[in-house]
């Protein structure tokens, strides 16, 4: 299980919550339950950032609790010296960001990670920074530095490319050869921080990167001995067209995953279904998207229902932590890794950005939806078949629906009833898709008479003998 940290917004672990490395035109929350809010000038851009004074200590300090809970792997949100809170608008690609500590809290961070047996995974963002970046001030100061030819300038010096026309983050020349070594390079951002020992990257807006540079990273990695290389790709990934060129992230020889947003879109398409049409709708979305990925593809994929660029999944299901619960089972049930944004299972709410970016509520956590995380994953560790198998689905009744996960060797099935009702089940209603016929029958012949209570689920193991495999 992979668990998200926005690092300004998880744990402070200095000793009386000093923070550090305070920035210009910014201000400090009061409360930690204040609300995220954005001040904005008269032009509707950022005028001063807000922090909670997250670091990494703080995320160190709270190693045991991700243990606890059942984290294999945790995802820092870039980390590097920047001016917002969310930095991805970075200054300096070779410094921790000094509010968050020192190189050496990063160190120590790693070691402890890895004495608990937790994998880290930093952010990449290698397709801009920010307009107050060493680099770009050097390149709008001076056309005979080394900088200059990084950016693409439209009208030196005040008009040039920008992500998504947001002026604060001028856009890098990712065709350029002295960018490209200085982030690929045996002395460049990746060797530098990879050869501390971190598991893998992530890459911002991997779609946005050329296909050559995604081949030059995955090639300095391997070079590292890290390979993990998971990519931000909002959209079904075998599929995903740029500027009318193919991209061809499965090739073997790039991104080893995506971050799988469709598996959110399935899930609570889901449970939001209105009938049973709907809810077929989705399983063949999930479907096609199975049938779409290499296995070992769609198995390093980063399963998900909340991350900082969405609303809260508890706020998106109505406040109901019952719902919630079904949406944890069913991350856990799907082919991929579950991957979880810190504070879901913690009840946090949060409308979009800078919303679902509220402060953990140490103290004041759902103990419930917390029990409900730790235990799937038990159960997902438990049983080889969540990582490895083949899946169908059984359609019982509107909001009753199973999920089943299959090899040679076992079975597991998640059965879900999102209603308000108690329910039976009964096997002469269900309906099997992309099950063998043996293994449909065995799987009706566990559920049957079965009892599901509202808005809650059954998890079932089985073994197969060489009968019920043929």
């Amino acid at each position: 299980m992979v668990y998200q940290i926005f690092p300004d917004c998880f744990n402070n672990g200095n000793p009386h919550g000093e923070i550090q490395g305070r920035k210009k035109d910014s201000f400090i929350y009061a409360t930690k339950e204040d609300s995220p809010y954005y001040i904005k000038d008269e032009h509707g851009d950022i005028a001063c950032w807000d922090f909670f004074g997250g670091n990494l200590e703080g995320i160190r300090q709270k190693i045991p609790y991700l243990k606890d809970l059942g984290v294999t792997a945790i995802y820092l949100n870039p980390i590097f010296q920047a001016s917002s809170n969310h930095r991805y608008d970075t200054q300096d690609f070779m410094k921790i960001d000094p509010m968050l500590g020192t190189e050496e809290d990063f160190k120590n961070l790693i070691k402890d990670l890895h004495k608990n047996r937790i994998a880290l995974i930093l952010d990449g963002v290698f397709n801009h920074v920010g307009a107050d970046s060493k680099y770009f001030l050097s390149a709008v100061t001076d056309k005979t530095g080394p900088y200059y030819s990084w950016f693409n300038f439209i009208n030196y010096p005040t008009k040039y490319q920008s992500w998504w026309g947001v002026t604060t983050l001028p856009e890098v020349n990712k065709n350029n050869a002295g960018y490209q070594n200085f982030i690929c390079g045996p002395d460049g951002v990746l060797a530098k921080w990879t050869r501390m020992h971190i598991d893998g990257w992530r890459l911002d807006v991997a779609d946005e990167l050329p296909m050559p540079l995604l081949r030059e990273i995955r090639e300095r990695l391997q070079n590292e001995d890290c390979h993990v290389l998971i990519g931000e790709v909002w959209e079904d990934a075998s599929h995903k067209f740029v500027n009318s060129e193919f991209r061809t992230y499965m090739a073997g020889d790039n991104l080893t995953g995506t971050m799988n947003y469709p598996v959110r879109n399935f899930i609570v398409s889901l449970l939001q279904a209105n009938n049973e049409t709907e809810e077929v709708a989705a399983l063949n979305d999930l479907e096609k998207l199975v049938e779409n990925y290499p296995k070992a593809f769609l198995e390093n994929c980063l399963n998900n229902i909340g991350t900082h660029d969405a609303a809260r999944i508890k706020t998106v299901l109505g406040g109901d932590e019952q719902l919630v619960a079904l949406a944890f089972g069913l991350l856990f049930s799907v082919p991929g890794v579950p991957y979880i944004y810190y504070g879901d299972e913690a009840g946090l709410e949060g409308d979009k950005d800078p919303d679902n970016r509220r402060y953990f509520p140490w103290g004041k956590e759902s103990d419930f939806l917390e029990k409900e995380v730790k235990e799937l994953a038990h159960w997902r560790r438990e049983n080889r078949v969540l990582v490895d198998g083949k899946v169908g689905y059984v359609k019982i009744d509107y909001g009753i629906n199973a999920l089943v996960r299959y090899n040679q060797r076992e079975l597991v099935i998640y059965c879900y009833n999102k209603t308000d009702q108690d329910m039976i089940l009964d096997a002469g209603e269900f309906q099997t898709y992309c099950l063998p016929e043996k293994i449909g029958e065995l799987v009706s012949d566990i559920l049957d008479q079965e009892s599901v209570a509202q808005k809650a689920y059954l998890l079932k193991t089985f073994k197969l003998d060489r009968n019920e495999k043929e």
